[in-house]
């Protein structure tokens, strides 16, 4: 708790001073353009806004790095924002280089007059920033309501935190260790509980919606199903299983599915911002499917896996299209299992 309330009050002070440096450079420009008739490029910063543009620089940098470090490249591109804030970092490197040729220039030189296009720059940035830390804090809120609290208690005596492995019949240590390196960061290091097993709770479609709504709240859940020539298949779905109408439920674009064939390699297929259709969710009560990519049915006894642009994934089942479902289980991402 305590960290996640220092960092989210840590990125609204830095949203709050980037508006106060935006706000009263608009308000300065404003009045020695209408006011006193100067024109813009008589403009010049105050010693404290040059100050707060650095902090804001610095910090805006610092994030942007963080966040690609954390999420990988293949995530951070596929994110609008995170090419926006590594947009604003580009800028504010190419704006403080010149200004730092702006003062170590000779004089004489030849140098090219930097003063118009560094006002022109900086103006720029400003507003730019200003975005970049809301996206910031805006991101912080949301993973705020998609995480678990750090028992910082309980890591005292640790020197590293290593998630329990999941105990279940049909995903293997290996299995699972691949599947949560696909995982978004923000539910990685959960704890697994298995939510529902037909071997477990059950044969019923019934049973599966009755638990399913008993973990609402943490929702995140991975599905791993063995066809009948043994190959192995699944998704994860950031939203929990709840029977729906004809129209189905959204996803977010964290949803992934997978699949190893008899005789080959695990492969995921993510879905793709901008580059395919959203992630649909949709259940009733004779089966539930993932943007049909995965799709199970009949009380867990029948399958299908159709090519899904989606994720740009071909069908995942070795059958076919219709196969077979020798086992299946869900895995709940989170929380204590029903």
């Amino acid at each position: 708790v305590r960290l996640t309330k220092a960092y989210v009050a840590y990125c609204l002070v830095c949203c709050l001073l980037s508006a106060v440096a935006f706000v009263s450079t608009m308000a300065r420009a404003t009045k020695a353009k209408m006011w006193e008739g100067k024109t813009l490029t008589a403009h010049q910063w105050l010693p404290w806004e040059s100050y707060l543009d650095l902090v804001v620089g610095l910090v805006v940098c610092a994030e942007t790095t963080s966040t690609l470090w954390l999420t990988g490249a293949r995530e951070f591109i596929g994110d609008c924002w995170g090419v926006f804030d590594a947009s604003v970092v580009i800028l504010t490197l190419l704006s403080w280089f010149l200004i730092f040729l702006q003062r170590t220039a000779w004089p004489g030189r030849g140098i090219l007059t930097l003063d118009l296009p560094l006002l022109a720059l900086r103006f720029v940035l400003q507003p730019c920033r200003l975005l970049a830390t809301a996206s910031m804090a805006k991101r912080v809120r949301t993973m705020q309501k998609n995480t678990i609290d750090i028992a910082f208690d309980v890591l005292e005596n640790s020197v590293e935190m290593v998630p329990p492995t999941p105990s279940g019949g049909l995903l293997s240590k290996w299995l699972e260790a691949e599947i949560r390196q696909q995982l978004p960061t923000w539910c990685r290091y959960r704890e697994w509980s298995l939510a529902y097993s037909p071997r477990t709770h059950g044969t019923s479609m019934g049973t599966f919606y009755r638990l399913q709504s008993k973990i609402a709240t943490c929702g995140a859940n991975v599905i791993v199903l063995k066809d009948g020539m043994g190959g192995i298949l699944g998704g994860f779905s950031t939203e929990p299983w709840q029977i729906c109408g004809s129209r189905g439920y959204y996803g977010s674009g964290d949803c992934f599915v997978f699949a190893m064939r008899s005789g080959e390699e695990l492969e995921f297929y993510h879905h793709v911002p901008y580059k395919s259709e959203d992630v649909l969710l949709w259940a009733d009560c004779s089966g539930f499917s993932l943007s049909g990519a995965v799709v199970v049915r009949s009380d867990f006894q029948k399958g299908s896996s159709q090519p899904s642009s989606t994720f740009g994934s071909p069908g995942l089942s070795t059958e076919g299209a219709d196969f077979t479902i020798l086992a299946f289980e869900c895995w709940l991402l989170g929380g204590v299992g029903p």
